[in-house]
């Protein structure tokens, strides 16, 4: 639980639940896992710079079949789709150099998954980079010189003057 949201697991049924109310909007989702858990990394170790110690242990739960509601405004609306899940931990801090991170999952429409990321430096340059691909139970982890990630268009906030990555092409 945080604050009003729950997401729990109900593992026979491979099937999580997951619920969020807010002043502004409130969700009910069932997901139903069709895939067994995906091991992001090297079997789920998932390092996040040139230290190993700067590492998470991550698994994914991709395509999972997701059904339920969302009310806005105080209307419900019926949804369905294809959701992703991802669960992460970490045994230290990331390392000094690490100032950002991009992330994307991908669910395919063929059934495959794929996961990429990158951490930027202090100067928003890539730091550390990885990725991983499943298809038809095939997997492969992607290293930090197989991932491509170039910034096409940049945002400044008005507000703090920083600079952030608005539009990428990622290439793997």
């Amino acid at each position: 639980h945080i604050e009003d949201g729950k997401l729990q697991r109900r593992a026979a049924e491979r099937v999580i639940t997951a619920e969020v109310a807010t002043d502004q909007f409130s969700f009910d989702l069932e997901l139903r896992a069709g895939q067994p858990p995906l091991l992001q990394g090297h079997a789920g170790f998932s390092q996040k710079g040139p230290d190993r110690d700067a590492a998470s242990h991550y698994y994914s739960l991709p395509q999972l079949q997701a059904t339920g509601s969302v009310v806005i405004r105080g209307k419900r609306h019926a949804v369905r789709g294809t959701a992703w899940l991802d669960h992460e931990w970490f045994d230290l801090v990331l390392d000094r150099h690490a100032r950002g991170w991009d992330w994307t999952g991908l669910n395919l429409d063929d059934g495959s998954a794929v996961m990429a990321f990158r951490m930027r430096n202090e100067r928003g340059e890539e730091h550390w980079a990885s990725g991983t691909w499943r298809e038809r139970g095939a997997m492969r982890t992607f290293d930090r010189d197989d991932v491509r990630w170039p910034v096409l268009r940049r945002w400044r906030s008005g507000r703090t003057g920083v600079e952030f990555p608005a539009l990428w092409e990622v290439g793997i």
